[in-house]
């Protein structure tokens, strides 16, 4: 890996920030630790006090292993400096992450991102004089992203694991708008759309709160979060959530699905958990899938419904029928096209 040690500019002192960088460089591994001057020595233009103010940095803001033994400094290992110096993959990521979040975030947020990935890849060519990446070179598409509010998302993050909001939020399922009081716990991007889960207080048990249906009124309380907090992992209750961010009559599916759908959803996860068998070669398959949410399924299953052969258990098949009725019957009761042409 090349040397992330800032270039020396002419007789110029080198900032604290420049120092920081340089001994990330100079002191990791170093068996016998490294006295003062030695580290003025080694890293040059810079001072007594400016050495010292960049090893208490590296040590209680980037959390650097450094420690001082009979005057000598010592440094387990390198430190993730990103932002003073930028590598290869940390341009890497901004880019993936604005490109990810391009389809979801509004115009500002976009162009800071894409601000942030020019001037790390500004840093990291003077650093070490690479070639410079493509500022759209990454791009992401999404037909499922949501709209997000800048002041709501703004307010959750001040309060995430910490404080407690009040919001307006309107069910899709019943379109009902209700008054919550949420100490948040995290929020999450599934499927292109944001979603906050915490302790609600109204019905003293964790909630899922998808941020589309969230009023922009949302307000962050002045008092501290009562509930205890999750384990990282339990957050979402049981299961993975990429695979159902929805808790609804949890249950295992045995869908059999016939022909090129087939052959399109094999390849497919739904879960991890999932078991595939082929009823006829490449022709009908079943698949048994466990499930966190039976809505959340039932819309998965309809939109393959032309193909599907058969549905389990119960309570998923009915799920999904209704939906075909409710559809049909919205489609018996409108206009027909003749009538439609009289008026």
């Amino acid at each position: 890996m090349a040397s992330s040690r800032p270039k020396a500019k002419g007789s110029k002192r080198r900032s604290v920030a420049e120092v920081v960088v340089c001994i990330n460089d100079v002191l990791p591994g170093v068996a016998e630790g490294m006295t003062k001057q030695g580290l003025l020595d080694a890293i040059g233009q810079t001072s007594g006090p400016t050495l010292l103010r960049a090893l208490h940095a590296l040590r209680d803001q980037w959390g650097a292993g450094v420690e001082v033994k009979r005057n000598r400094w010592f440094m387990r290992d390198r430190v993730a400096l990103p932002l003073l110096a930028p590598e290869d993959n940390d341009v890497v990521a901004v880019l993936i992450a604005a490109a990810i979040v391009h389809p979801v975030a509004d115009e500002d947020l976009r162009g800071r991102l894409q601000a942030l990935a020019e001037q790390l890849d500004d840093r990291r060519h003077e650093l070490r004089a690479g070639a410079r990446f493509p500022a759209k070179a990454i791009t992401a598409s999404l037909t499922l992203g949501s709209r997000l509010h800048e002041h709501t998302m703004r307010t959750l993050l001040q309060t995430v694991r910490k404080g407690v909001v009040r919001m307006h939020y309107t069910s899709p399922w019943t379109n009902v708008t209700v008054e919550h009081t949420v100490e948040p716990w995290e929020l999450r991007i599934h499927d292109g759309t944001l979603y906050l889960r915490g302790w609600c207080r109204d019905s003293a048990g964790p909630r899922t709160f998808r941020l589309t249906h969230i009023r922009e009124d949302v307000q962050a309380l002045v008092e501290d979060a009562r509930a205890p907090l999750p384990a990282p992992d339990q957050t979402w209750a049981a299961g993975n959530p990429a695979f159902g961010i929805d808790e609804d009559r949890p249950d295992t599916a045995v869908i059999r699905i016939r022909g090129g759908v087939a052959r399109w959803v094999y390849p497919v996860v739904w879960s991890p958990a999932q078991r595939d068998v082929w009823i006829e070669p490449d022709e009908l398959l079943e698949r048994t899938v466990p499930y966190q949410s039976c809505r959340e399924m039932a819309r998965r299953v309809l939109s393959i419904i032309d193909a599907v052969e058969s549905i389990g258990p119960v309570e998923l098949k009915d799920e999904v029928d209704q939906a075909v009725a409710h559809w049909r019957g919205r489609r018996t009761r409108g206009p027909t096209a003749k009538s439609a042409r009289k008026r």
